[in-house]
């Protein structure tokens, strides 16, 4: 029996991988030893849900580091902060945190893509519970 034009057995499925929060391992091997210090005690704080220290190591690693890192890093690392803070149930520092990655790093896609859609959900949110109205966990 031969395999069926089209069928999934002929070309694999393009299945997108999940969104993850963290670098890839090629993205992080890409950074200097100085980024990665940066980095990691970031890291550290997020995967511990202290968020606000995450907040705080992401967006420092931007303010010392903005003259030497490469853009899409910076990009990443500035939504990185409204991700924290969004983590943090701070929605309207985080709506702002987004805003500024699309303003300076309209560019860089994958940052931009994701601080557009999170902060579409962080308005949803603040604006739902303003009104008195709790979001589902579904």
């Amino acid at each position: 029996m031969g395999v069926a034009p089209g069928s999934s057995a002929e070309t694999p499925a393009l299945r997108p991988e999940p969104w993850r929060w963290d670098l890839s391992p090629a993205r992080y091997k890409a950074l200097s030893l100085v980024e990665r210090s940066y980095y990691d005690r970031a890291a550290t704080c997020f995967r511990q849900q202290d968020f606000k220290a995450a907040a705080f190591e992401f967006e420092r690693f931007s303010a010392e580091l903005q003259d030497r890192a490469e853009p899409s890093i910076l990009a990443y690392t500035g939504f990185m902060v409204g991700y924290c803070r969004h983590q943090a149930k701070e929605r309207n520092q985080a709506v702002k945190s987004y805003q500024e990655v699309l303003d300076i790093f309209p560019g860089e896609v994958d940052a931009a893509a994701a601080a557009m859609y999170h902060q579409g959900l962080a308005t949803s949110r603040t604006a739902t519970c303003a009104r008195g109205w709790k979001p589902s966990r579904g």
